[in-house]
């Protein structure tokens, strides 16, 4: 199946995955990942091992296409547990926020301002260049 674009594509796709969730879980730029999904440049293996980490594939696979998607051998393609912890792939921030503010006991102030200050932070890590100056 094609390049890199197609394959991280098909498992956001596969998992309901959205790229935020992928950027925040990855550490990885929201705009690295668009690039990559887009197929600008080359990325760096690191950004694909730490892609590949949070999506739980191969980064060989995610790479070039070849061995097994999942590194265990099993179905990469499931939405993961996590996620339908929080109320499954389609869930929107606020409720996600909502969820998680229950879970910990805490007011969901005290979660939403956590995420601002994540949120800041990958700006301010993005407007310096992202992982290596050039926005990958």
């Amino acid at each position: 199946m094609g390049g890199i674009p197609e394959r991280l594509a098909e498992v956001l796709k596969a998992r309901g995955v959205a790229v935020y969730q992928v950027a925040v879980e990855s550490g990885v730029a929201y705009r690295t990942l668009f690039a990559l999904l887009r197929g600008e440049g080359q990325p760096r293996r690191s950004t694909l091992a730490r892609v590949a980490r949070a999506l739980q594939v191969d980064r060989t696979w995610l790479e070039t296409g070849e061995g097994a998607a999942s590194p265990a051998g099993g179905d990469v393609f499931q939405v993961r547990e996590d996620c339908v912890g929080y109320g499954g792939p389609a869930v929107t921030l606020r409720e996600a926020i909502g969820t998680i503010a229950k879970q910990l006991g805490v007011a969901e102030g005290a979660v939403a301002g956590k995420v601002a200050e994540l949120l800041a932070e990958e700006k301010l890590r993005e407007g310096a260049g992202g992982e290596d100056g050039k926005g990958r």
